[in-house]
């Protein structure tokens, strides 16, 4: 799942924002199962896929301790789901912190012309030094027809870039 994120964020992006009678309100929801740990300096192979879980417009959230006490320059954390067929993902991402103040909302990445694939993408990065505590929910968009489960990729790592 690595490998996908790294491929669609290098190959450009596409995203619709939607109409504001579209968007969903946020309420904050209890997380979804024991807190998720990630560390920054761990070899990117052994990065977690969560799920396959069901998503609806309520969502799930994903309660995460980000570990960058051993990051140089930066801890770099990435999510996304799995390439759907069409122009525009099943699913929204967003990252919140412990207080759910939300840090990034994610965008839509879609590869190729013909036969276009798209995935929901989300990326922040966090100060080396800390572990935080964070958040990310992961919503199907209203109006969309959501596949009967997703699998989240989730990723914390340092960027030699």
């Amino acid at each position: 799942m690595r490998f996908a994120l790294v491929l669609l964020a290098a190959c450009g992006s596409s995203s619709e924002i939607p109409s504001p009678d579209a968007v969903v309100p946020f309420t904050p929801v209890t997380c979804d199962g024991s807190p998720l740990a990630l560390y920054g300096m761990d070899n990117l192979s052994a990065q977690p896929v969560y799920g396959p879980v069901a998503v609806d417009t309520a969502g799930i959230t994903i309660c995460l301790s980000l570990d960058a006490r051993d990051n140089l320059r930066e801890a770099h954390f990435m999510s996304g789901t799995p390439n759907e067929s069409g122009d525009m993902s099943s699913f929204e991402l967003s990252l919140r912190d412990a207080n759910d103040v939300e840090l990034v909302a994610g965008w839509d990445v879609s590869i190729g012309n013909t036969d276009t694939k798209t995935a929901a993408n989300l990326e922040y990065s966090f100060a080396p030094g800390q572990v935080y505590a964070a958040k990310l929910v992961v919503r199907a968009k209203p109006g969309r027809t959501p596949p009967a489960t997703t699998q989240v990729g989730l990723s914390l790592f340092e960027p030699y870039e």
